[in-house]
């Protein structure tokens, strides 16, 4: 199945390769995906969303992209965004967010902009 994702990709002639595997609901890690596709679990990318954790409303969210091997660590991402904390959005959360479903929540398949941020764990 060609995602938003594999779309982009294309269009700015990256190479790529998808590769599919039998998603377990129960076990969704990036270390179980990384074994189920033959690679080296720092080279999968867990795709987080956070929010302040404050209550301040729409749009005070953030994607967190992490290897699969590492961990978020809360207070850094909280700094990056300016905030005073930071922490995992829950997954209900997920689906009241403009064009996102719990399932198939990913930063490329998104119609709308949240700010991400990517640093060393």
């Amino acid at each position: 199945m060609k995602t938003n994702g594999a779309r982009f990709l294309e269009s700015l002639g990256i190479a790529f390769e998808l590769r599919e595997y039998e998603v377990d609901p129960n076990d969704l890690t990036a270390i179980t995906v990384a074994k189920k596709i033959g690679m080296p679990a720092e080279q999968v990318f867990k795709t987080l969303l956070t929010t302040t954790g404050a209550g301040t409303g729409a749009g005070d969210y953030v994607f967190a992209v992490v290897p699969g091997d590492a961990e978020l660590d809360f207070k850094k991402l909280a700094r990056a965004a300016g905030w005073r904390k930071a922490e995992m959005s829950p997954s209900r959360t997920c689906s009241r967010l403009p064009a996102t479903s719990v399932e198939a929540l990913r930063c490329s398949a998104r119609r709308s902009l949240i700010p991400s941020s990517s640093m060393k764990p």
